[in-house]
């Protein structure tokens, strides 16, 4: 069996966005069977280092899939960037930061989460920390989609590849 494919997903804090991806990634390989595929992990680029999601997205997961509450603020550091094989990004600023920060890194490797499902939703994931549950719940349902087409597409990609990075559609 050849190692398993780690996917880091990313936003600014690590306490919003990029742990309800994590959790919802997660499940959805967990429910594909692709456990001895793909890890998944979680980081900031600019983290709140050692903090449990927000509240509102701990309910958000727990009303769709997945669970956070073991999720703790990480900073997103070179030695995760490079032992990533592909780095999703909650928005462009945080896929431009990470080009800016590690150029070697290359721009297959580092995607957005809603690259999958564009036309039918924003290019970027719009932060909801500060807004009520309701803003928590959209943005949930949102990434849920994005991490549900990323799955597929890498079940298939990585299958059938080497450790080459994810074809672009």
């Amino acid at each position: 069996m050849s190692r398993r494919r780690v996917v880091t997903v990313v936003c600014s804090g690590n306490i919003c966005r990029s742990p309800m991806a994590a959790a919802f990634l997660a499940a959805h390989v967990e429910q594909q069977g692709l456990g001895d595929l793909i890890e998944v992990a979680s980081a900031g680029t600019h983290a709140l280092v050692g903090r449990a999601p927000m509240r509102e997205a701990q309910r958000a997961v727990a009303a769709i899939r997945g669970d956070t509450s073991e999720h703790r603020g990480r900073q997103l550091d070179i030695g995760l960037a490079r032992d990533s094989d592909l780095i999703l990004c909650a928005s462009s600023e945080h896929r431009n930061h990470i080009l800016s920060w590690w150029p070697d890194l290359g721009a297959g490797k580092v995607r957005l989460f809603n690259e999958n499902i564009a036309g039918s939703a924003p290019v970027d994931v719009d932060d909801p920390y500060g807004w009520d549950q309701e803003v928590f719940d959209l943005a949930a349902r949102v990434i849920d989609r994005a991490m549900e087409s990323w799955c597929r597409r890498l079940a298939r990609e990585w299958s059938t590849r080497g450790p080459a990075e994810p074809a672009a559609e």
